[in-house]
């Protein structure tokens, strides 16, 4: 097609060495639709034109006046030639084009033939002297239950058999979508013209993340926290030792029909322990820093004698490294973790994948230039309901349940998630809330309508399990023994000993700063808590310990370290997860008398106390102290405008925004117009935030989705109209030197007319769709936007959809709406002063836009890059979403009266403007893509005009 956006790949940059172990192939893989690209953009060429007419005259000629054969007997001959040299030339020309692009975009290392499944080495029980199968059976076992301990009060219990992972695993998809009936075959291998045939037919599937990371020689999985990055880490490492181990059993079967990896060996490494092992003091992030943890790791599984053999296989391809929780390496060793694991990888031709937490990954630090980034999707319903039946199965298979009294609870859960559906969505989707609510729900046969109590039935359950669960005991002795009664330590009751776990908790958060992950707790300085609060002498601080190490609950034994300058290792305790650290954390903060204050002062600290402020307020709320709680958002909110650079002062207002969403509907009357307008004003301040870029773009993306939530200010009225930005009348240079359909750059005359600030968002296209019945885009849910994508611009929409949206806003408003004419969106893009390639100049930023270079991957919220905006202070003018033009798509000079804006013509319209899924080059003001009017995208959006033409 004409106008076809170019290739494009997620390519590393340029100028990067590889390591001289490295051997890269010198083959390149040159897209066939590049080529094809490529000719059609030659065909075009006045040249080759004229060079195609000339023997189209002659055949016409001999037609006429075959007589000329007479004269000429050689003639037919020496046209066959001529065609044949013309054919060649542009086809060798477009593939020397379509080469050069492949290899200037290529990703860090070429994808190599599949590796030769692997023969499981022989079936049975794990042979002593198989240092292999010592490693395998390690991996295996280590992963063979769900990781409950602290979670499940049932997990840590000896006596009993706990959850397997491969029972209650539920497949997980990315956020990402592939071709209904077709294999997936990778980020790069998907061409243009498979995107228009996705777009036609509208049969896409949600692509499954194992499917992904099967077809990828390098990938990062990235999702949010307790999104299921780990389990599917686990559940893969799982089956492929499984089957490597026993090749009779169904392992590799549970993988199908997404996974088409083969039968690699999993190598597991838990990114958080890499970066605790690291030597202090090591500055560089070397390859030989992974293969010597390996080496550590085989010392631990007791199989150092396949240590050889391993790397031998790593050399040959044939095992799968999985490097999970990059976001979990403390700050100051990121750049060492992530430098040893893009050299290690880059040095083998081994599939890598390495999981990260999507915020995190949006910072520029963390990233790995060039490998395809998949992100987690939450999971559907039907996922939901596929975990809920799995779990209580598998509780039937334990024993834990009868089949009645499991049918009996898969049935009271249904009811309970289609009631309040609104309620439990945000945490049924995601897998970790999930799976509490699951235990929650089977030890109560109920659930609790709200995060905060469902924390604190779990903490209940993990803390209460010292009191209640039987342990084994020696005949004679009594059955059940509890914690209090152990400690038998006067004035320690239950109130007592959860404070001081909250105090714990506090002080391990505050001590841990921006780290991530849980903090490690050492043993002397639980000791000195424990003493300080509940005054226990050393046999009961034992005691206290004991419980903690061989009963799993609320604090983890997480192995001896030696810290630097420690004479001996010392024992650290952990919380099970992060959420928990923090929900109690946040318990002891908000029993504070000064509660706001204190929220202030500590969210000035870091983000890090961000979710431990915001969960102290939703527990004030849930106890009905909605004063206390709308108390801590006011204080939150600074009075008057920061300067731009005041940073603490605005991620205050966000918090502020985030709290009086937390504090919710106020139920005193005396208080409620307060709340109203306190919210209104919290909107406005974070609104001010996003028009000066006064955060970085991870935060800013954070802070638009708060807003839409809030109630975004920008847009409003009944249809949630945005600014109009006025565009006097005038000329201006138009078109560029990039592709020929650029060319000429040529002088332009537009009339004044008004183009709005941003593309058209969920929001207000949901006016539209809720007005008229229009199908909805298929990204929503239902007939509903997403809340936190309402100020979004809308996509996944088509021409017709934007032509009739414009015409609807028109009746609904008195004025003309319509989409912008071709020349008038590149006159609002790039002014009318010069030649700038995008719209802030010519100088390319990925700081001022949302495209492949420096976005998240999706869409952001709509007017988040203000350092991009035009030079009259139009947005999103470049990236984030391609957006429709009234124009059909034909050759310059551009020509209005010529019927490229007949709008009854069924012809292919222009896109301008790039999107999130594309490079810098299609984000400049003159590129020009050429679309079929009935196709759409998940990065096709629009925006409207209004005024003269």
């Amino acid at each position: 097609m004409a106008g076809e956006i170019p290739p494009q790949s997620k390519g590393s940059p340029e100028g990067k060495q590889r390591p001289r172990s490295i051997k890269p192939s010198s083959v390149v893989q040159v897209p066939l639709a590049g080529v094809l690209s490529e000719i059609v953009r030659r065909i075009k060429s006045p040249v080759i034109l004229a060079a195609i007419a000339f023997p189209i005259i002659v055949v016409v000629a001999l037609v006429l006046a075959p007589d000329i054969m007479d004269k000429l007997p050689a003639l037919p001959y020496v046209m066959l030639a001529y065609g044949t040299i013309v054919v060649l030339i542009v086809v060798v020309s477009a593939y020397v084009e379509a080469r050069g692009r492949a290899e200037k975009h290529a990703p860090p290392a070429p994808r190599p033939p599949d590796p030769q499944p692997r023969t499981p080495p022989e079936s049975g029980p794990s042979a002593p002297g198989d240092p292999e199968r010592r490693y395998l059976r390690w991996v295996h076992d280590k992963r063979a239950l769900v990781a409950l301990a602290g979670i499940d009060r049932q997990a840590g219990d000896v006596t009993r058999q706990g959850m397997t992972l491969q029972a209650v695993y539920t497949k997980m998809d990315t956020r990402q979508h592939a071709l209904a009936g077709e294999r997936y075959r990778g980020a790069v291998a998907l061409r243009p013209f498979e995107r228009e045939q996705m777009a036609r037919e509208r049969e896409t599937r949600p692509l499954p993340a194992l499917e992904a990371i099967s077809v990828e020689q390098r990938a990062v999985l990235l999702g949010g926290p307790g999104s299921g990055k780990s389990t599917l880490v686990n559940y893969l490492t799982l089956c492929l030792s499984g089957y490597l181990l026993n090749a009779h059993a169904d392992w590799l079967t549970r993988l199908q029909p997404e996974w088409d990896g083969g039968s690699l060996l999993p190598v597991p490494v838990i990114l958080r322990n890499f970066a605790a092992w690291i030597p202090a003091g090591t500055q560089r992030g070397r390859a030989d820093l992974v293969a010597r943890y390996l080496h550590h790791l085989l010392k631990e599984a007791d199989a150092i004698a396949y240590a050889d053999d391993l790397m031998k296989t790593i050399e040959r391809g044939r095992v799968f490294l999985l490097f999970d929780g990059l976001d979990e390496v403390p700050a100051e060793q990121r750049g060492v973790v992530r430098d040893a694991v893009r050299a290690f990888a880059d040095g083998c031709n081994c599939r890598t994948v390495v999981t990260c937490r999507t915020l995190s990954y949006s910072d520029e630090e963390w990233q790995l230039p060039g490998w395809p980034v998949y992100e987690l999707a939450v999971f559907n319903r039907q996922q939901i309901e596929a975990f809920i039946t799995s779990w209580y199965d598998e509780a039937v298979r334990l024993g834990r349940k009868t089949r009645a009294e499991a049918d009996d609870l898969v049935g009271r859960i249904g009811q309970t998630l289609d009631s309040q559906w609104d309620e439990f969505q945000p945490l049924a989707e995601i897998p970790l809330l999930m799976t509490l609510m699951a235990i929650v729900h089977t030890d109560e046969g109920k659930l609790p309508d709200s995060r905060v109590l469902l924390y604190d039935r779990c903490v209940e359950l993990l803390l209460w399990r010292w009191e209640k669960e039987k342990r084994a005991r020696q005949e004679g002795q009594p059955e059940e023994l509890g914690l209090l009664r152990d400690l038998n330590q006067p004035g320690v009751d239950r109130t007592a000993l959860e404070k001081t776990i909250w105090c714990i908790a506090y002080d391990a958060h505050a001590e841990q700063g921006a780290h991530p992950g849980v903090a490690d707790i050492p043993a002397n300085k639980l000791t000195a808590t424990l003493n300080a609060y509940l005054g226990l002498n050393e046999q009961q601080v034992r005691t206290f310990l004991s419980y903690c190490q061989e009963r799993s609950g609320l604090l983890l034994y997480s192995g001896a370290r030696q810290p630097e300058g420690a004479l001996k290792p010392v024992a650290i305790y952990t919380f099970p997860h992060r959420t928990f650290q923090e929900y109690l954390a946040a318990r002891h903060l908000a029993s504070r008398g000064n509660f706001p204050s204190a929220a202030v002062e500590h969210a000035c600290q870091g983000d890090h106390w961000r979710e431990v402020i915001l969960l102290g307020v939703e527990w004030k709320r849930q106890q009905g102290d909605t004063d206390y709680a709308l108390d801590v958002a006011r204080a939150l909110y600074p009075t008057e405008r920061p300067a731009r650079d005041d940073k603490a002062s605005w991620r205050c207002a966000w918090l502020a925004g985030e709290a009086i969403l937390a504090v919710g509907a106020v139920v005193d009357p005396h208080r409620r117009e307060e709340a109203i307008e306190l919210r209104t004003r919290i909107a406005r301040r974070i609104a001010d935030s996003l028009e000066i870029g006064a955060l970085d773009v991870r935060e800013r993306i954070a802070v638009g989705e708060a807003l839409a939530r809030l109630g975004d200010p920008r847009f409003s009225g009944p249809c949630l109209l945005p600014e109009f930005v006025s565009i006097p009348a005038g000329e201006f240079w138009m078109g560029g030197e990039g592709y020929d359909d650029e060319k000429p750059v040529h002088r332009v005359r537009v009339e004044a007319f008004s183009i709005s600030r941003y593309p058209v968002t969920n929001a207000q296209y949901a006016v539209f769709v809720q007005a008229t019945g229009r199908e909805s885009p298929p990204h929503w849910t239902g007939n509903q936007v997403p809340p936190h994508l309402a100020n979004h611009p809308v996509v996944n929409v088509t021409w017709d959809d934007a032509m009739a949206y414009c015409r609807w806003l028109s009746h609904e408003t008195g004025q003309a709406y319509r989409l912008p004419g071709e020349a008038e969106w590149e006159r609002a893009a790039r002014g009318a002063a010069d030649q700038r390639e995008w719209p802030w100049g010519d100088g390319w930023d990925a700081e001022k836009c949302n495209t492949v270079e420096g976005g998240p991957g999706t869409t952001t919220p709509a007017g988040i890059y203000s350092a991009g905006a035009s030079s009259e202070g139009v947005l999103d003018m470049a990236g984030n979403v391609w957006e429709w033009c009234s124009s059909l798509y034909k050759p310059y000079p551009y020509d209005p009266g010529d019927g490229r804006e007949n709008p009854k013509a069924k012809r292919t319209r222009v896109l301008r403007g790039g999107s999130w899924d594309d490079l810098q080059i299609d984000a400049r003001c003159a590129y020009r893509y050429g679309l079929d009017a009935d196709y759409w995208f998940d990065f096709v959006g629009f925006r409207c005009a209004r005024g003269s033409r």
